[in-house]
Protein backbone atom coordinates (compact mmCIF):
# COMPACT_ATOMS: atom_id res chain seq x y z
CA UNK A 1 0.00 0.00 0.00
CA UNK A 2 1.33 3.50 -0.52
CA UNK A 3 1.55 5.71 1.84
CA UNK A 4 -1.17 8.09 2.39
CA UNK A 5 -1.92 10.52 4.35
CA UNK A 6 -3.66 9.92 7.71
CA UNK A 7 -7.42 11.19 7.23
CA UNK A 8 -8.43 10.75 11.05
CA UNK A 9 -7.87 8.84 14.17
CA UNK A 10 -10.83 6.58 15.71
CA UNK A 11 -12.59 7.89 18.72
CA UNK A 12 -15.56 5.28 19.17
CA UNK A 13 -18.47 3.89 17.66
CA UNK A 14 -21.56 5.14 18.42
CA UNK A 15 -24.49 3.60 19.20
CA UNK A 16 -26.03 4.48 15.76
CA UNK A 17 -23.16 2.15 14.67
CA UNK A 18 -21.10 5.27 13.39
CA UNK A 19 -17.53 5.23 13.87
CA UNK A 20 -16.59 8.69 15.19
CA UNK A 21 -13.14 9.99 13.53
CA UNK A 22 -11.06 13.01 15.22
CA UNK A 23 -9.89 14.59 12.35
CA UNK A 24 -6.41 15.18 10.75
CA UNK A 25 -7.28 15.79 7.12
CA UNK A 26 -9.48 17.35 5.20
CA UNK A 27 -12.80 14.96 5.23
CA UNK A 28 -15.80 14.98 2.34
CA UNK A 29 -18.85 13.93 2.46
CA UNK A 30 -19.16 10.62 0.75
CA UNK A 31 -15.67 9.96 0.51
CA UNK A 32 -14.23 6.26 0.97
CA UNK A 33 -12.43 5.41 3.96
CA UNK A 34 -10.19 2.71 4.52
CA UNK A 35 -8.19 1.22 7.44
CA UNK A 36 -4.81 0.57 8.07
CA UNK A 37 -4.91 -2.65 6.16
CA UNK A 38 -6.46 -0.78 3.06
CA UNK A 39 -9.83 -2.35 3.64
CA UNK A 40 -12.24 -0.02 3.22
CA UNK A 41 -14.57 0.11 6.24
CA UNK A 42 -17.17 3.66 5.04
CA UNK A 43 -18.48 6.67 3.61
CA UNK A 44 -17.98 9.85 5.52
CA UNK A 45 -21.24 10.77 6.34
CA UNK A 46 -21.11 14.02 8.36
CA UNK A 47 -18.82 16.62 9.35
CA UNK A 48 -19.45 18.52 12.81
CA UNK A 49 -17.90 19.84 16.13
CA UNK A 50 -15.64 23.13 16.23
CA UNK A 51 -13.33 24.27 13.56
CA UNK A 52 -10.06 24.03 14.82
CA UNK A 53 -10.67 20.19 15.88
CA UNK A 54 -13.94 18.54 13.62
CA UNK A 55 -15.08 14.93 14.17
CA UNK A 56 -16.34 12.85 11.25
CA UNK A 57 -18.97 10.46 11.53
CA UNK A 58 -18.48 7.44 8.88
CA UNK A 59 -21.44 4.71 7.85
CA UNK A 60 -19.70 1.83 7.93
CA UNK A 61 -20.72 -1.07 5.86
CA UNK A 62 -22.65 -3.86 6.41
CA UNK A 63 -20.19 -6.50 7.96
CA UNK A 64 -17.98 -4.35 8.77
CA UNK A 65 -16.36 -5.46 12.67
CA UNK A 66 -13.87 -3.06 13.55
CA UNK A 67 -13.01 -4.07 17.49
CA UNK A 68 -10.90 -1.52 18.81
CA UNK A 69 -11.05 2.22 17.40
CA UNK A 70 -9.33 4.26 19.63
CA UNK A 71 -6.09 5.53 18.57
CA UNK A 72 -6.26 4.35 14.99
CA UNK A 73 -5.68 5.65 12.04
CA UNK A 74 -7.90 5.97 9.28
CA UNK A 75 -7.57 7.15 5.39
CA UNK A 76 -9.03 8.65 2.57
CA UNK A 77 -9.49 6.43 0.02
CA UNK A 78 -9.58 9.31 -2.60
CA UNK A 79 -12.70 8.02 -4.20
CA UNK A 80 -15.78 10.39 -3.59
CA UNK A 81 -18.75 9.68 -3.46
CA UNK A 82 -21.92 10.32 -6.03
CA UNK A 83 -22.01 13.77 -6.86
CA UNK A 84 -25.26 15.24 -5.72
CA UNK A 85 -27.54 16.84 -8.23
CA UNK A 86 -29.81 20.38 -7.36
CA UNK A 87 -33.09 20.24 -7.65
CA UNK A 88 -34.44 21.73 -10.67
CA UNK A 89 -36.87 24.19 -9.33
CA UNK A 90 -40.98 24.18 -11.04
CA UNK A 91 -42.38 27.32 -13.21
CA UNK A 92 -45.52 27.80 -11.75
CA UNK A 93 -47.86 28.78 -14.22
Amino acid sequence: MSKREVLGWGLHVSRSGNLVLVLEGEARLGEEVVDERGRVVGRVSDIFGPVEKPFAAVKLLEGVELGKVGDRPFYASGVEGKKRRKARRRRRG
